[in-house]
């Protein structure tokens, strides 16, 4: 239906790419298949020539969560904002630097 037609343009757009498993959301082959595309995104992503070779632009988040549910990330900070020391976590601010916000 328009659901699942819908939720395929948005994995093609997202993903830049177009497979047959993508019209089984439900199946572990497609989960497994989406969560592999967002981490070959991630590790060009975090390459040496950043950006070149991604598909799309779905990328997994920097988290790691553990089977006792604790968060940590995988990373410190964002690579390409480090030079603002963009945490993954973050921490509470008053004031947001004027680089993110002009």
């Amino acid at each position: 239906g328009q659901i699942a037609g819908f939720r395929l343009s948005l994995w093609g757009e997202h993903t830049g790419v177009y497979e047959p498993v993508f019209h089984y959301a439900d199946t572990r082959e497609c989960v497994q298949r989406i969560n592999q595309i967002a981490e070959v995104n991630w590790n060009q992503y975090t390459s040496a020539t950043p950006g070149g070779g991604m598909a799309g632009h779905l990328m997994r988040y920097p988290y790691v969560v553990s089977r006792e549910g604790e968060l940590t990330t995988a990373v410190d900070c964002f690579p390409d904002f480090e030079v603002l020391h963009a945490k993954v976590m973050g921490e509470p601010q008053s004031t947001m630097p004027n680089l993110l916000t002009t």
